[in-house]
């Protein structure tokens, strides 16, 4: 039988931790906030793009441009976004698996970009995909110099032919309890992205 002493430490430790869980709750509700927000700002120009690239191809339509031709894929890259801190359920490991599985399944050479440490780490230790280039630390603040400095690498690779397709694999926000990863094609464009 414990002391009353023991008792009362007890209760004042239980209670001391319930104090520190509902100020991490605060806290992360203050994020999600701030992330839907974010995402909210973002969605004109989501809209915008595919509305451009949709009358780019329309405008382009008997015209070639090699962008909007298909031409057949011997090399695929594959653009992956994942976060770069863990504790977040299946958020970074539903992107890690689709992207492994989808490179598994194309059976021709591929190279992957990282945006994340999480997805990078993981793809690292794997020796057929290690990452050409990693961008850590942007996931959570992104920069539009950062943005330009990935799309440079991507118009790069496939502008000298070294890829024939460009992917991107991420999760899509549907709700606090679907977050579902995806894979769409960037290049050649077909004006139907997400």
């Amino acid at each position: 039988m414990e002391s009353r002493q023991a008792i009362k430490s007890r209760i004042k430790s239980i209670e001391g931790t319930k104090q520190i869980t509902s100020s991490m709750r605060l806290v992360s509700m203050a994020k999600l906030q701030r992330a839907r927000e974010q995402m909210n700002e973002n969605h004109p120009f989501l809209e915008e793009s595919r509305r451009l690239a949709s009358m780019a191809k329309k405008l382009m339509d008997g015209e070639a441009h090699p962008y909007l031709e298909g031409r057949p894929v011997e090399n695929t890259l594959m653009v992956t976004i994942s976060g770069d801190r863990g504790l977040c359920g299946g958020y970074n490991a539903g992107v890690i698996r689709l992207t492994l599985s989808h490179l598994e399944s194309l059976g021709h050479p591929s190279k992957v970009i990282a945006i994340g440490s999480k997805v990078g780490d993981a793809l690292r230790r794997r020796q057929a995909y290690r990452p050409i280039h990693t961008f850590r630390g942007m996931t959570s603040l992104p920069v539009y110099g950062e943005a330009y400095e990935i799309a440079g690498i991507v118009r790069d690779l496939y502008d000298r032919g070294e890829v024939d397709q460009v992917l991107m694999c991420y999760t899509h926000f549907t709700s606090m309890l679907v977050q579902n990863p995806e894979i769409v094609t960037l290049l050649p464009l077909d004006g139907e992205f997400r």
